[in-house]
């Protein structure tokens, strides 16, 4: 799974909408924690984003990494903003950082969730076999 919501600007009304999206796409007993980091993700950004912040969840078996990325103009690549360690945050997370790249800035998080289970054959019931 790799879904993206883009937030237009930096402004913190858009929390209510990051926690949604992430609140429907995550395990249901992992989704308030994917919320709670999600937010503090964006929050960050939003102090230092200098224009649209994209927020992706990208889904691995049984993981899943939120991605809050941006914008920050004039910020030479040594002065880029760093993620705030939070307590709250580390104990949520499996991982978390900060990367700088051609395009901007990008906050992470991973949170263990339960495995997906295995898709199945609508029609018959049985599992799904990779064609």
């Amino acid at each position: 799974m790799n879904d993206e919501v883009s937030i237009p600007s930096p402004d913190r009304s858009a929390l209510p909408l990051v926690r949604q999206f992430v609140g429907t796409r995550v395990d249901p007993e992992r989704s308030s924690d994917a919320e709670l980091v999600a937010a503090e993700l964006v929050a960050q950004a939003v102090e230092v984003a200098s224009g649209p912040i994209g927020v992706a969840l990208r889904r691995a078996t049984d993981s899943v990494t939120i991605e809050v990325y941006f914008d920050v103009d004039g910020a030479a690549p040594g002065d880029r903003p760093v993620l705030r360690r939070l307590k709250a945050l580390d104990a949520m997370c499996s991982r978390s950082g900060c990367r700088s790249d051609g395009r901007g800035q990008t906050f992470w998080a991973t949170i263990r969730v339960r495995p997906a289970p295995p898709e199945r054959d609508g029609d018959h019931g049985d599992r799904a076999v990779g064609v």
